[in-house]
C-alpha cells in the first residue's frame, strides 16, 4: 500500500447564512481535486492499482454528533475518474475485524446506513436539487437511492477486501445514468462521504456515523462539499480555484474555510516533514518531563534528609524550642509545595539551554 497523505488549508472563506449552531469559524468547506486516470482501476477492493497514484488521500471524517471531533479508528478515500466514471475507494482502519461477521449478501437495498458501511452521495449537476446515494456493506450488500427513494436503480460496480486491520472498498459509479454524458475539465460536483462503524451496542463509544463533511445531513445537498475536476494532476491553479469559489459558494450556508485536499501541506511541506516537527515537539516535552523526574529526585532527597532531622528533634522539644521547631517545619512544608515547580522552572530552562 503507498504511502498517504492528508490535505491542507486553502485561505478562501465563504459568506452567508448558516441554519445551524454554527462553530467558531464557521462550518468548513472540503474541495477535492479528482485526476483523470487513462487505465480504470480492477475494482476488487484492494486500493492497489496505479489508476490511483495522482489521487491525494483525504482524510478528517468527524463524528457526525459531535463536528468537533475527529473519529477514530480513521477512514480516508481517493477518487479518481475517466471522463465518464467516478471510481472512490475507501481505506476503513478496523483493529476488531474478527468481531464483524462474514454473511452472505442479502441483495438490493436489503440494508441501509446499518453494519459497516460507506455512503457516497452525489450532487452531479450541482443545482442541489437532485442528488443519489450508494452505500456498499462490507459483506457485499449494497443500497441506492435517488434522495430519498430506494425505488431507483443504479448500475454500478463495487468490491470489497478485508485486510489486516482495516476493511476496504472500491466503487465504480458511471455517471451516464444520473444524465451526465462526459465530465468536463474544472468541473464542479457535490459530494458527501460518510462511514458507519457498526461495532458495540447503540451506547458504546465504539459506534459512530463519521462524515467527511460538516452542517446537518448529507441528504441536504446544498451543503455537500465539492469534488473539481481534473486531468491528470490533483491541482487546482490558484486563479482557477479563485474563479470556482462562486460556484462552490453558491446557495451554500457553510460559511467557514475552504480546505483543499493536496498531497502536501502548508507551504508545499510534506506530511512526513510536518508529522516530524510535531513528534519533535512532543520528544521536548519527554524531556523536559525526564529532567522534572531527575531535579524532582533530588529536591525530594533533600526534603527527605531535613524531615529527618526535624524527627530526630521532637523527642526533645520543650516550651523554649518549640515554636522555632513549629516555624522550621512550616518552611518544610512550603518548600515540599513549590518542589514541583522550581523542578519544572529549573528544567525548562535546561530545555531552553541545549536548543541554542
Amino acid at each position: 500500500m503507498r504511502t498517504h497523505g492528508l490535505f491542507c488549508l486553502a485561505v478562501f472563506t465563504l459568506a452567508g447564512a448558516c441554519f445551524a449552531q454554527e462553530p467558531k469559524g464557521g462550518w468548513r468547506n472540503w474541495v477535492y481535486p479528482c485526476p483523470s486516470t487513462a487505465t480504470p482501476p480492477v475494482i476488487d477492493g484492494r486500493i492497489d492499482d496505479e489508476a490511483y497514484k495522482n489521487a491525494p488521500v483525504a482524510g478528517g471524517f468527524t463524528d457526525y454528533h459531535n463536528p468537533g471531533r475527529y473519529v477514530d479508528p480513521a477512514v480516508t478515500f481517493r477518487v479518481v475518474h475517466d471522463w465518464e466514471t467516478l471510481y472512490f475507494a475507501f481505506r476503513c482502519v478496523e483493529p476488531q475485524l474478527d468481531k464483524i461477521p462474514v454473511i452472505e449478501p442479502q441483495g438490493r437495498d436489503a440494508i441501509a446506513a446499518h453494519g459497516e458501511t460507506v455512503e457516497i452521495f452525489l450532487d452531479a449537476d450541482h443545482d442541489h436539487k437532485d442528488y443519489h446515494q450508494w452505500i456498499p456493506e462490507i459483506n457485499g450488500n449494497f443500497y441506492d437511492g435517488r434522495g430519498w427513494d430506494k425505488s431507483w436503480d443504479s448500475q454500478i460496480e463495487f468490491a470489497t477486501h478485508r485486510g489486516v486491520g482495516y476493511w476496504s472498498v472500491e466503487v465504480a459509479i458511471p455517471l451516464q445514468q444520473l444524465g451526465v454524458e462526459k465530465l468536463a475539465q474544472w468541473q464542479v460536483v457535490g459530494m458527501g462521504l460518510v462511514r458507519n462503524r457498526w461495532l458495540g451496542s447503540p451506547q458504546s463509544k465504539s459506534r459512530y456515523w463519521a462524515t467527511w463533511q460538516s452542517y446537518h445531513s448529507p441528504h441536504t445537498p446544498s451543503t455537500l462539499d465539492h469534488l473539481v475536476i481534473c486531468a491528470e494532476k490533483a491541482e487546482i491553479p490558484p486563479d482557477k480555484l479563485a474563479e470556482l469559489m462562486p460556484v462552490m459558494k453558491w446557495d451554500n450556508p457553510k460559511t467557514g474555510p475552504h480546505l483543499v485536499v493536496r498531497p502536501l501541506g502548508i507551504s508545499g511541506s510534506s506530511y512526513s516533514d510536518l508529522g516530524g516537527a510535531a513528534v519533535a515537539k512532543s520528544a521536548l516535552r519527554v524531556k523536559e518531563l525526564e529532567l522534572v523526574a531527575g531535579l524532582l529526585t533530588k529536591h525530594a532527597e533533600e526534603l527527605k534528609r531535613r524531615l529527618g532531622e526535624l524527627e530526630s528533634r521532637v523527642p526533645s522539644l520543650d516550651p523554649g524550642t518549640h515554636p522555632l521547631f513549629m516555624l522550621e517545619v512550616d518552611r518544610l512544608a512550603a518548600d515540599t509545595d513549590t518542589a514541583y515547580w522550581a523542578s519544572r522552572t529549573e528544567a525548562l530552562l535546561q530545555v531552553f539551554a541545549s536548543r541554542q
